[in-house]
């Protein structure tokens, strides 16, 4: 029922657009005012469903798998300078209440002229304690770019 009132929800307030003519200049305006000349904060939350394995310490358990909703906020701020930072959280509904499942957190650098593009980023993930779901096995993640 919840995910039929969320999809009508989403339907009825949903805009239909018209298409729109864009040129190679627009297109190349765009790309400059996205460029890293500024600094940046983007805060965000959202939601989605996944598979979880629930937490079993014995050996040869089999795992019993939940499909659960989720939730994330999201803080995401990049310096002019190409210094950033992201934090994440996660959250599931246990019973009836929000509890923390995971967090993780990443700075970046990443650096911009006009003939590269290139950055490196490391992720720390931090598991909540009280889940009852086991967590991202991972606890650091490094990623680049060129």
């Amino acid at each position: 029922m919840t995910k039929t009132l969320t999809f009508l929800f989403f339907l009825f307030t949903s805009k239909i657009l018209s298409a729109q003519t864009i040129t190679e200049d627009d297109i190349l305006a765009l790309l400059k005012d996205s460029s890293g000349q500024k600094s940046s904060l983007l805060i965000s939350i959202g939601t989605g469903n996944g598979v979880f394995s629930k937490k079993n310490n014995s050996l040869n358990a089999d795992q019993e798998i939940l499909n659960k909703i989720f939730y994330t906020t999201t803080a995401d701020y990049n310096h002019k300078s190409g210094l950033g930072l992201t934090l994440y959280s996660f959250f599931i509904p246990i019973s009836g209440s929000m509890r923390f499942y995971q967090a993780d957190v990443t700075p970046s650098y990443y650096y911009e002229n006009e003939k590269i593009y290139t950055g490196v980023s490391y992720t720390r993930f931090f598991a909540g304690k009280n889940a009852t779901i086991a967590a991202n096995p991972f606890k650091n993640g490094i990623s680049g770019s060129f």
